[in-house]
């Protein structure tokens, strides 16, 4: 590169610019394939040396951004690669890293959002962008629809809108993030946008494109795009939200009723608690209409919501309230009622446990304590 610029570029043509700055080296011995490129990294600088020579980001590095094949595992490939063909001069090539296995994009059958969850990949769509003078099509987009149940980690390679030309990546997972109103919504879609019309060329440092109406034509159409993944994320989201305060509902109505049954409550506070909580499920099932019923857990939900989950409790005495003392169990009892009324039911039911095992630990201790004193008046 040093050569290169020592050039007066200005009075030099291209031929002659690359002899100057090049070496070449012909090799007789050997196989070698009719085509191919090979890169060979030589002195490298110790500062970008941990990067350059650390293969599995290289190898990270060219599954994102080369014209390799989808691996088997994603579950939309065979559809992509026939739509790209279809539309496209679509090419995948032969990449490896040290002679090891060929390098493949990094889609995988689900996306690995945590430990315990993995989104699956559930339809694809996939769209023509025409251009401005209705010629041949501008670019052709495919998105593969998920869960949207939140944002991709940078780290998978997946994420976000991408655009290619001649199956190259152009820029980063961002380049079409100032597109969404919400920008954060390209971190939670997959799919990419594969440039055709040759007059969408990508800047000097192929982070972006050079303007003009071509490039304004794309962004009209990729924003319109970018608009309904939006909304999908919302309803998505919103969605969640909704499931997420029914489990929360029926998860207090089902402590309610736990601590109802309990017997640490007069039955008068039992009952008072009961009513208060019953007051609550026609809310619920309000809410259990407006989501999908594939979402829900019905059998465990609809149990709870029953009226009769309520009406035949049993409501027998705790026999840990044997514990207190029984000229203080009235007391202790009020003390309960007030702790339900206050209090959430579940954490009223555990701080009444609480309370139970601390007044049995101390009673213990009491008797333990006096033991002695009895044997000596003996």
């Amino acid at each position: 590169s040093r050569a290169l610029r020592e050039l007066d570029l200005a009075r030099v043509d291209a031929m002659t610019a690359i002899q100057q700055v090049t070496v070449t080296t012909q090799l007789s011995n050997g196989e070698w394939p009719d085509r191919f490129f090979q890169v060979t990294i030589d002195r490298v600088n110790r500062h970008a040396a941990s990067t350059l020579l650390n293969e599995d980001v290289v190898r990270s590095y060219l599954s994102e951004v080369c014209p390799v094949p989808m691996t088997a595992r994603f579950p939309l490939a065979a559809e992509i690669r026939e739509f790209l063909s279809a539309h496209s001069d679509y090419f995948v090539l032969d990449i490896r890293v040290n002679d090891d296995h060929p390098v493949e994009r990094p889609f995988e059958e689900t996306i690995p959002l945590t430990d315990q969850f993995g989104a699956p990949f559930e339809i694809l769509e996939t769209s023509v962008i025409p251009s401005p003078d209705g010629d041949d099509p501008a670019a052709i987009l495919w998105l593969a629809h998920t869960p949207y149940a939140g944002s991709i980690p940078r780290r998978l390679g997946v994420r976000g809108l991408r655009a290619r030309i001649g199956n190259m990546q152009i820029g980063t997972d961002r380049i079409f993030e100032h597109l969404f109103h919400e920008p954060r919504f390209n971190g939670w879609c997959v799919g990419e946008v594969h440039i055709l019309d040759c007059r969408i060329v990508p800047n000097g440092r192929r982070d972006y494109f050079e303007h003009g109406p071509h490039l304004r034509n794309l962004e009209n159409h990729i924003g319109a795009v970018a608009h309904k993944i939006s909304s999908r994320c919302r309803r998505a989201s919103s969605q969640r939200n909704k499931l997420r305060n029914i489990d929360d509902a029926i998860h207090r109505l089902t402590r309610a009723r736990d601590l109802a049954r309990s017997g640490y409550l007069r039955p008068a506070d039992a009952a008072a608690l009961v009513e208060r909580e019953r007051t609550r499920i026609p809310a619920i099932r309000e809410a259990m209409a407006l989501v999908q019923p594939t979402e829900l857990n019905t059998s465990d939900q609809t149990s709870i919501l029953c009226d009769s989950a309520f009406d035949t409790l049993e409501i027998n005495p705790n026999p840990a309230l044997e514990a207190v003392a029984s000229a203080s169990r009235g007391a202790v009892q009020n003390a309960f009622g007030t702790i339900a009324q206050s209090l959430p039911p579940d954490r009223a039911l555990e701080l009444i446990e609480s309370i139970i095992r601390n007044l049995s630990e101390g009673t213990l201790d009491d008797s333990a304590s006096e033991a002695p004193s009895v044997a000596s008046r003996k």
